[in-house]
């Protein structure tokens, strides 16, 4: 049995072409520089994202102030109601209340003002606010 055909080794010289050279070193810069755009790109989505975070955590407190607002208007007409009934407790009670109402309202203001302060240091950055479709219209106006 024949082990096979043994082909001659040949002297050959690997010389690669004159290019090939300065096209791998072309490539080779071209996907640095693709990958630093693929960086720059990504840290502006999470920059975005971290915006769009902190607006809409703005938009809770702001809620969460409202409802509490809300309540204590409630609970001070419910007050004035019962009021008549015993008024010495009727007058404790609605001073309490009064200053719940204060306290929310100005708990409110503050998150707005803070959120005023926030979107001109977003704007003086040059960054775009993008507003959720979730948020109504009349959210729009107050910020």
């Amino acid at each position: 049995m024949s082990e096979g055909i043994e082909l001659p080794e040949g002297h050959h010289q690997h010389e690669d072409p004159p290019l090939v050279f300065q096209v791998s070193i072309t490539i080779s810069v071209m996907a640095v520089l693709v990958a630093g755009a693929s960086l720059l790109g990504h840290r502006a989505h999470t920059e975005e994202l971290l915006r769009e975070t902190q607006a809409a955590s703005r938009w809770t407190q702001y809620q969460s102030k409202s409802n509490g607002l809300h309540e204590a208007h409630g609970y001070a007409d419910v007050v004035r109601l019962v009021a008549p009934l015993n008024k010495e407790v009727g007058e404790q009670l609605n001073e309490k209340y009064a200053k719940e109402v204060e306290h929310y309202e100005a708990d409110k203001e503050d998150v707005l003002e803070r959120q005023r302060i926030w979107k001109m240091s977003a704007t003086w950055r040059g960054a775009k606010r993008t507003v959720s479709m979730a948020v109504k219209p009349s959210w729009k106006s107050a910020w």
